[in-house]
């Protein structure tokens, strides 16, 4: 919403220690590779972005989504991110589709990108609780493939 074009694969190119093209034009290269990594985007409202930046049809159909995308594309990101990031606790989208799709896609993702023994991948979300208007953020890890979090997850609309 705020203007960061890249996503998982980049993130996951980069820290294998590939060059990665910023969204500003700048070639990205860390010196020394990670290990490992975890892409964890947040539980709620999980693959928000991704779905404003396609205009799909699950996010237009929904008030919110569609408010916030339409923000996006007239260039106004920022108020569509304030507006999110005022209460991130909440799920005020409430699409378990969408979660569904985003958390499929964050296990398949980490499960590409694992090399045993070379680079190693989890599968993981961010939880962000909101207490008191403290904002901790948590990072949730699996620390096995994606079968683990695939029979975790179930059916329920949240990872």
């Amino acid at each position: 919403m705020i203007g960061a074009k890249l996503g998982p694969d980049e993130a996951y190119r980069v820290s294998r220690g590939e060059t990665v093209t910023s969204f500003e034009g700048w070639q990205v290269k860390l010196h020394k590779p990670l290990d490992w990594i975890v892409v964890a985007d947040h539980a709620e409202n999980l693959g928000l972005a991704d779905f404003i930046e396609r205009s799909d049809a699950v996010c237009l159909a929904n008030e919110t989504c569609k408010r916030w995308h339409d923000l996006s594309k007239a260039g106004r990101g920022y108020e569509a991110f304030l507006e999110f990031a005022r209460d991130v606790t909440t799920d005020q989208i409430k699409e378990p589709e969408m979660v569904k799709t985003m958390w499929s896609r964050v296990m398949d993702n980490a499960d590409k990108y694992y090399e045993p023994g070379v680079f190693t991948t989890f599968t993981g979300y961010e939880w962000s609780p909101h207490f008191k208007g403290d904002n901790m953020h948590r990072v949730v890890i699996f620390r096995d493939g994606k079968e683990r979090p695939r029979a975790r997850s179930g059916t329920r609309s949240r990872p």
